[in-house]
């Protein structure tokens, strides 16, 4: 099944134009490029943050990848004043998705704990749903915006 699945999307792929292929719809959200380097820098703090809790999660180390989930992937690694900085250039959509992964970090850090005090299969299956409610925020702003 995966076999033909691989087949057909290669497929549909191979009979796109290029220019189609290339073409990039997200939106350029403009912005200094000193904002950019530290928009782009927090931006990979989240992702090894986020790599960083699941290996804590894989080594049953729960505690600290709640931590982590609470007070730096819910958190940016900036100061107030740029985190407003950014604000002023990131678009309505963006500001949603920054707020949700918020909440879902929050979401993921519950999560974690529950998986800790209760080993169950329930637990393990939210927890999964928790990561994934983070990394569907990441997806989807990625997917709209884009900085170049």
């Amino acid at each position: 099944m995966r076999k033909a699945m691989l087949t057909v999307c290669v497929g549909v792929l191979a009979a796109m134009p290029l220019a189609v292929r290339a073409q990039d719809i997200r939106e350029v959200v403009a912005m200094p490029p000193g904002i950019q380097h530290d928009m782009l820098i927090g931006m990979r703090d989240h992702l090894i943050v986020l790599d960083t809790i699941l290996s804590h999660i894989a080594t049953e180390r729960y505690n600290e990848a709640a931590a982590l989930a609470e007070t730096r992937l819910r958190a940016s690694p900036f100061d107030p004043a740029k985190e407003a900085t950014f604000s002023a250039y990131m678009t309505p959509d963006w500001k949603e998705a920054d707020a949700a992964l918020r909440q879902s970090a929050q979401g993921l850090a519950a999560a974690i704990r529950k998986l800790d005090s209760d080993r169950s299969f329930a637990a393990s299956k939210a927890l999964a749903g928790a990561i994934s409610n983070v990394t569907v925020v990441c997806v989807s702003c990625h997917a709209r915006n884009r900085l170049r």
